[in-house]
C-alpha cells in the first residue's frame, strides 16, 4: 500500500509540474499576425528539467542528480544535488542541506565558524560551493574535462572528481529538448534503500502527451 501512494503521489507531482510549463505570456501556438506563424523553440516548453542516477558510493547508495531551468526558450539555471546513505537508511539531508556540515575536509572537531575559518585559511571550498561553481561553468559550456582521476578540470576552486554531474547536465538538457520532465522521492520500502520516480513527455502547452 505504501509502494502504491508513492507512486501515486510521484504521479500527481508530474502533473503539476507539467501545469506549470507553460509560461502565461508566451504563445507557442500563435505568431506575429493572428498565429499564422509558428514558433520555434529550442525547448519544448519552459520549466525545470531533471536527470538522475542512482549508484554506489564506497558501497553504500547515492542518488544524484541535475536540474536546468529553462525560461524564454533559454537556460538560466543548473541545480546539482547528491543524497548519500548509510547503512539501510537514506541521509536525512542532501550534500547542498548540509552545507558546511558536510564537512568534505574532515575537521570534525571544530564548530562550523572555525571550520569556515579554516578553510579560508586554506583555500579550499566546501562541497556545496563548489557544486556552485559548477553550474555556474555549465552556463558557458558543458564540454568540462576530467582528469585521469576524474577530478574536474578547468573551473577555478573545483578539486572534485566528477560524480555525473557532466554526463546528467547533458542528459538534462537533453529532457528539456524532448520535453520529458521526472520527478523523484527516496524511501525505505520492505526494510530497503527504495527509489520510486515518475517520467512523463510534454507538449509545447505543457500538457502531458
Amino acid at each position: 500500500m505504501k509502494k502504491f501512494l508513492s507512486f501515486l503521489f510521484l504521479a500527481l507531482a508530474v502533473v503539476s509540474l507539467a501545469s506549470c510549463r507553460k509560461d502565461k505570456g508566451d504563445d507557442n501556438n500563435g505568431g506575429e499576425q493572428g498565429g499564422t506563424t509558428p514558433v520555434v523553440r529550442t525547448y519544448v516548453a519552459d520549466g525545470k528539467y531533471t536527470a538522475f542516477a542512482a549508484n554506489l558510493n564506497k558501497g553504500q547508495a547515492q542518488l544524484t542528480w541535475v536540474t536546468v531551468t529553462i525560461e524564454n526558450d533559454q537556460i538560466k539555471s543548473f541545480f546539482i544535488d547528491q543524497l548519500q546513505s548509510k547503512g539501510a537508511e537514506w541521509n536525512a539531508n542532501t550534500k547542498k542541506e548540509l552545507k558546511y556540515g558536510y564537512r568534505m575536509h574532515g575537521q570534525w572537531t571544530l564548530s562550523e565558524e572555525d571550520y569556515i575559518a579554516y578553510l579560508k585559511e586554506e583555500g579550499k571550498l566546501e562541497w556545496f560551493e563548489q557544486a556552485e561553481l559548477i553550474e555556474k561553468h555549465f552556463l558557458t559550456t558543458l564540454d568540462v574535462a576530467t582528469d585521469e582521476t576524474g577530478t574536474i578540470q578547468g573551473i577555478t576552486g573545483v578539486t572534485i572528481a566528477d560524480n555525473d554531474y557532466i554526463a546528467l547536465a547533458k542528459k538534462a538538457v537533453e529532457n528539456a529538448k524532448a520535453g520529458i520532465v521526472t520527478t523523484f522521492v527516496t524511501n525505505i520500502y520492505s526494510g530497503k534503500i527504495n527509489l520510486v520516480f515518475a517520467t512523463a513527455k510534454i507538449n509545447a502547452e505543457g500538457k502531458i502527451t
